[in-house]
């Protein structure tokens, strides 16, 4: 991945977390902060199956690393759920390391610090362990009568795309797709960095502002019957993307579908979720990749 693709992203679509590292003779922290407006709750009714979409304050997790075992605890402020304001603190405990290379966390019911129960309690963070980091986090839990899932607002994704421009069809892994949910307009905006579509055409970085947005139990959608590009300011309406179709689940898989109006093809991409990189001293927010 290219600085140039890494730094587009990252100025198209802000981090979604801040991160600490402390490290002592008792192991390793590393905390993800995540500001109200950088993340929303999806609160379902279980009685009525009503949605709505709310944020909190400042929700913290941190992973701590020690010499024989490995512990995640989290703090989440004034989250509100069925109108109802709440705060919680869930101690350090032990996780599992899940299949993406990250921490998971699963309990059918759960009791936080302050007694607050949470049933069906399911998290999952992909986190700076290995040489090209990741920091994405997926949550869901019952309280009371309500499903909730914490999503991120911005969240990018990673995979192939494959072009029906001509026979055979022009595959690439290099475009990295950022998407920026805004549930208070139910609009949304996507960034495709390094987007190739046909052999001979350069790579190009992309955006598409404005879409409409639909928010389900389980998964988002985004779909514009005619979607103009722009690269940098410039619109260009004779390349309009018809019938374009995002769609992601909150667990994290995705798929981009588009036909373009001038060249004929259609374009297909199968994804999955990758934030951005983390600076050479281990710590997020730079928006810099790591030295090639």
């Amino acid at each position: 991945m290219t600085k140039k693709i890494i730094l587009f992203l990252a100025v198209a679509v802000s981090m979604v977390f801040t991160s600490c590292m402390d490290t002592s003779n008792s192991g390793s922290k590393n905390t993800l902060r995540y500001a109200g407006d950088r993340y929303f709750l999806h609160v379902v009714d279980r009685s009525t199956g009503n949605a709505v979409n709310s944020n909190g304050a400042t929700t913290e997790f941190v992973i701590h690393l020690k010499n024989s075992s490995m512990a995640v605890s989290m703090r989440a402020e004034n989250w509100v759920i069925g109108g109802e304001s709440v705060t919680f603190t869930i101690p350090e405990t032990e996780f599992k390391i899940s299949s993406i290379g990250g921490v998971t966390l699963k309990s059918g019911q759960l009791i936080t610090e302050n007694g607050v129960t949470l049933e069906n309690f399911d998290l999952e963070i992909a986190y700076p362990m290995s040489q090209e980091p990741y920091t994405w986090t997926r949550l869901s839990f019952t309280y009371k009568n309500y499903n909730v899932s914490f999503v991120q607002s911005n969240i990018f994704f990673y995979g192939r795309t494959v072009s029906q421009a001509s026979n055979p069809a022009f595959t690439t892994e290099e475009p990295v797709y950022g998407v920026s949910l805004n549930p208070s307009s139910m609009k949304a905006a996507i960034y495709i960095a390094n987007a190739q579509f046909m052999e001979k055409m350069p790579p190009q970085n992309i955006s598409l502002s404005d879409l409409p947005l639909v928010i389900n139990n389980n998964s988002f959608s985004i779909h514009a019957t005619d979607a103009i590009p722009k690269i940098g300011a410039t619109p260009y309406p004779n390349y309009v993307m018809k019938e374009f179709d995002f769609n992601a689940q909150f667990s994290g898989p995705a798929s981009c579908r588009f036909v373009c109006s001038e060249q004929f093809w259609t374009v297909n991409a199968t994804l999955n979720p990758w934030v951005i990189p983390q600076n050479n001293n281990g710590n997020g927010g730079s928006g810099t990749a790591p030295a090639n």
